[in-house]
Formats: C-alpha cells, sequence, structure tokens
C-alpha cells in the first residue's frame, strides 16, 4: 500500500464534514415547533448556523486548494499534482453542498417576510434578514451553473482554469506563460471574499436582533 500524501487535501471528508452538520442542524430545525416566536428565533439561529458552515466549508476548501496549487513541492511533482487536479476536480463536481445552500436561502428568505415581524420593533431585523438572503444568493449565483461550481467561478481566473493549465504545464499542452504556483497566486488574489465578508458579518447582526425576540416573548405563567 503507498503512503498517503500529507500536503493533499481530502475534498470528499471536507464536503462529508459540512454536509454531516449542516444535516444535523436542519433536522434538529424540522423538528421544531414553529408557533411561539421563541421557537421562530431559535429555527432562525439554525439556518443561520447552516449559512455560516457551509459558506466558510465551501470557502475554506477553496483556500486550501489554492494553496496547494501554490506549494513548490506539488507543482512540481507531476504525481502531486495529478492527484490535487483530481482533488479540486471533485471540489467542482460535487453538489451535496448546493441544495443545503438554496434551501438556507430559502429560508432566510421566508423568515423576512414573516408577519410576526410587521411590527415597527422588529424593522432592523427584517433589513438585516433582506441584506443577507440578498448577499447568500449572491454568494450562491458566484459560484456558477453548470456541472461545474465552486467559489470564484464566475471569475476569469478560477480553479477550472488552473486545473486545465497545471495539466497543461504537466502534459506538455501548450506552454504556460506563468508558472503552476504564479497562477495559483493570481487566483487567490482576484477572487474577492467581501462576500463572504458580509455574509458572516449579517449573520452576527441577524443573531443579535433574533435575540431580542425571545426576550420580548413572555414567559409562561
Amino acid at each position: 500500500m503507498g503512503e498517503e500524501n500529507p500536503l493533499s487535501v481530502k475534498v470528499d471528508l471536507g464536503i462529508a464534514e459540512v454536509v454531516r452538520a449542516v444535516d444535523g442542524i436542519l433536522t434538529r430545525r424540522h423538528n421544531r415547533d414553529t408557533e411561539a416566536l421563541a421557537d421562530f428565533a431559535s429555527n432562525l439561529s439554525d439556518d443561520l448556523d447552516a449559512c455560516s458552515k457551509i459558506v466558510k466549508g465551501l470557502d475554506d476548501l477553496f483556500i486550501e486548494l489554492v494553496t496547494g496549487f501554490s506549494s513548490a513541492k506539488i507543482a512540481h511533482d507531476p504525481a502531486l499534482l495529478s492527484a490535487h487536479v483530481e482533488e479540486t476536480r471533485k471540489y467542482l463536481s460535487r453538489r451535496e453542498l448546493l441544495p443545503k445552500l438554496e434551501e438556507c436561502i430559502g429560508a432566510i428568505k421566508a423568515a423576512s417576510l414573516d408577519s410576526r415581524l410587521k411590527g415597527r420593533e422588529h424593522r432592523k431585523l427584517v433589513v438585516a434578514l433582506r441584506s443577507l438572503a440578498s448577499r447568500l444568493q449572491l454568494y450562491r449565483d458566484n459560484l456558477g451553473r453548470g456541472s461545474h461550481t465552486g467559489v470564484g467561478q464566475t471569475e476569469d481566473w478560477n480553479l477550472e482554469t488552473l486545473c486545465e493549465r497545471a495539466l497543461g504545464y504537466q502534459y506538455g499542452g501548450g506552454r504556460l506563460a506563468l508558472a503552476v504556483e504564479e497562477i495559483a497566486e493570481e487566483v487567490f488574489r482576484n477572487h474577492d471574499f467581501d462576500v463572504s465578508d458580509n455574509i458572516h458579518r449579517l449573520i452576527g447582526t441577524v443573531r443579535t436582533q433574533a435575540q431580542k425576540l425571545v426576550r420580548s416573548t413572555p414567559t409562561a405563567v
């Protein structure tokens, strides 16, 4: 049995870990009553947790994959480079997290329209929810459409381009103007993490505003 490469990114394991965590959150959410505002707040907290884990999971894998291509040890070893390209293509083709992200976007949008939040005292929460839903939708759109999706796919320099150029370099299918490591640096430098940062900031804002729902709920005697 060959020795396992300690540098390799295990995309299957990374995605499976996020899927497991999100499934646990959504199961808990679906089993909860939603009549009281306190339960609505708990469900919203679960939705926020799921959104955070999905966005962070996809971003973390993207960073790990780009970092791998920027490693001279991987980029200059044909076997390691080929294995890394394979893991990257798994990331681009696996779709388990996309429907969960879509479900979360729908839940956040629905929460922003909930009739129990029509009062002026909930205005800040509604505004934050609408902003969060918008940023999540933008994040989803930026993952791309079709058979290959992933962080940064709608940008000129992306993981798919990096795979093609890495294989071209490896198999002599055309001379690269830049080394694989330099291309990886461009892919990382050209990606804008502002959308992700805004999502995490808005999650904090919504969470803070939602806590006021619990405090405003009358205590049963």
